[in-house]
């Protein structure tokens, strides 16, 4: 079964990620199947899934160059798009329930099963978690960045939306909607 799914900006290419912790690309123009991503142990032909268990986000850097993906087995993990090596990991304190990742800026938005949020950084090497947002009391069921990177909203299971000032990790609006929010976004209106 597939448990994720992200689009390049171009177009082109697709990610799926599994139930199993496989992780996919696919050409969208043919159809075609183009790798596998896989964890090659040095001294063994055998190689390992992407996750050891549902992946659970996947982000696509702007540029094309570096895939992040989340699961239940609670990693972070970067690979290299072009060759679909590993390069690195950072491990969460719980399970990454879903993942919002912001291209421009390279910040994932995790939402863990302790329904916190953490922000990692994936700009360079070692990724770092550069906040925690904590609040939420059930799971969340949606995240959007601003288009500007400065705000993070998260809708969760009791029916609350919060939005969070990332700079300060703050939170500085709430409100309670009549039924389960599972899609969320940021609208501007200008006036003139």
């Amino acid at each position: 079964m597939i448990t994720s799914v992200e689009c390049s900006q171009c177009g082109n290419m697709a990610w799926l990620g599994r139930e199993d912790g496989s992780l996919h690309e696919f050409n969208l123009q043919s159809g075609k199947h183009r790798k596998t991503f896989e964890i090659k142990s040095e001294n063994s032909e055998n190689a390992e899934n992407a996750h050891a268990g549902p992946i659970t986000g996947i982000g696509c850097q702007m540029l094309q160059v570096a895939l992040i993906t989340v699961g239940l087995d609670k990693f972070l993990k970067v690979w290299r798009i072009k060759s679909g090596k590993f390069l690195e990991k950072i491990q969460l304190e719980e399970r990454a329930e879903k993942m919002c990742f912001q291209r421009t800026t390279n910040l994932a938005a995790v939402s863990l099963a302790n329904f916190s949020i953490v922000i990692v950084d994936c700009t360079e090497h070692p990724l770092t978690i550069s906040r925690v947002l904590a609040g939420h009391g059930a799971e969340i069921t949606a995240m959007a960045w601003s288009s500007d990177t400065r705000w993070l909203a998260t809708a969760a299971m009791t029916g609350v939306v919060r939005v969070w000032d990332i700079p300060t990790a703050q939170l500085v609006e709430q409100f309670k909607t009549p039924s389960i929010s599972t899609s969320i976004g940021f609208r501007y209106i200008i006036i003139l």
